[in-house]
């Protein structure tokens, strides 16, 4: 009978060993996690309601692979071809557990990340996978073909124990050892989907407010990408969907990179500069002084910090605000620039850029090159996805590789 460790018990371990068990019932399928129970990070995927995937997962724009990162984010496209979001749907209605879309995401009809793991869980044990919990693997030995794990000796091995980010949930970075010390690569590490820092001379005086922005990651005064959504301004800097999106943009070289807000962009520049100019002549506003001038735009605190941006006296009059004034205004209005300090450390990220090195491994299997019969999936992979069910995506597409493989004879 063929034995396989699945080491973690994330989300690519179980869909890796529900995969292999259905692949080959007959197979005596173990999974070895670190904490006392699986699957505590799927419970904070997507604010606990689990955003499972995307639409937009496994698109190319002109031969390139969108949504994703890393050395080489092509050694995806198989896997996410072979098992994609279709896929993902149809597996999950057949575990009895519908689904249902929000725009371009995919969530459990639930919205409760909690039904996404009970199941997995309850359809492993039914499968008779076995747990080995608060099992920590620091090594595995190959002897006589075989992996020992926990002085368990096992045909295959499927190494699926998550990346570096968030390591009170179960993925610390000791996993990435159980690759190198055969052999394999890794890239340089860093936190992603997670708050970024910058300067906060003026930041801190608006923490706890939020508002609806396009955000732009500039690197050298050039647009990498932008994202539009709800910005959290914090004492530290920025936080928000739009802010976590970017957070892998910027993370590389942070000195090197500033975020411009669009703080009005329902509005164009010249409508802007009119009602600008239209606030300055009320007669309501005229004899008002300038920390009251963007009252009625935004709240009162993030409009004194705007003003503060373009080196205004809050104290002048409204009424000797000039035409050019109000250009520079309009201008901070719609590219308020916050200088990068760095991002929130792993603690605070979801997510993992970096990992093992793909170039060592067969994108059509998950099988490594270097050692037979030994599989990766997931996070621990140098591929990493956008927010937005990306990750959990390319945790499916890998797990299911891996485990249908290691299953077959």
């Amino acid at each position: 009978m063929k034995s396989i460790a699945i080491i973690g018990g994330g989300f690519a371990g179980l869909i890796a060993a529900i995969t292999a068990a259905g692949q080959n019932p007959d197979c005596k399928i173990t999974i070895f996690e670190r904490l006392d129970r699986c699957g505590k990070k799927i419970l904070a995927t997507g604010n606990g309601r689990c955003n499972l995937s995307n639409r937009q997962a496994g698109k190319l724009e002109n031969g390139r692979l969108l949504h994703y990162h890393g050395q080489a984010p092509s050694f995806a496209n198989h896997a996410l071809a072979a098992h994609s979001i279709d896929d993902m749907i149809d597996f999950f209605k057949q575990l009895s557990m519908p689904v249902r879309f929000e725009e371009e995401k995919l969530f459990p009809y639930s919205l409760t990340a909690s039904t996404v793991l009970d199941v997995l869980r309850f359809t492993a044990a039914s499968k008779g996978i076995r747990f080995c919990l608060s099992s920590p693997t620091s090594q595995i030995k190959l002897k006589n073909e075989k992996f020992i794990v926990d002085q368990q000796a096992f045909d295959r091995c499927v190494i699926a124990c998550g990346g570096k980010a968030s390591p009170h949930l179960g993925s610390d970075g000791s996993g990435y050892c159980l690759l190198t010390q055969f052999g394999h690569q890794l890239s340089p590490l860093y936190p992603a989907i997670t708050q970024i820092k910058t300067d906060n001379t003026l930041v801190k005086q608006v923490k706890g407010l939020k508002i609806d922005a396009v955000v732009s990651a500039l690197e050298k005064n050039h647009l990498t990408r932008k994202e539009f959504g709800q910005v959290l301004f914090t004492d530290y800097g920025l936080s928000g969907p739009p802010v976590l999106q970017l957070s892998a943009y910027v993370v590389k070289s942070p000195k090197n990179c500033m975020l411009s807000l669009d703080l009005a962009p329902d509005m164009p520049f010249h409508d802007l500069l009119s009602l600008l100019e239209q606030i300055c002549k009320s007669p309501c506003m005229r004899d008002m002084k300038t920390d009251m001038l963007l009252s009625t735009l935004f709240h009162k605190r993030l409009g004194q910090i705007i003003l503060k941006s373009t080196g205004f006296s809050l104290s002048t009059p409204v009424k000797n605000i000039t035409q050019a004034d109000r250009k520079k205004i309009a201008a901070a209005i719609k590219d308020f620039r916050l200088q990068v300090t760095g991002v929130q450390g792993f603690s605070n990220a979801q997510v993992t850029l970096g990992g093992i090195l793909t170039k060592d491994f067969d994108d059509k299997t998950m099988e490594s090159r270097l050692v037979p019969h030994l599989y990766a999936a997931g996070e621990i992979l140098d591929i990493t996805g956008d927010c937005g069910g990306y990750n959990l995506q390319w945790a499916f597409s890998s797990g299911c590789l891996a485990g249908e493989h290691a299953a077959k004879d």
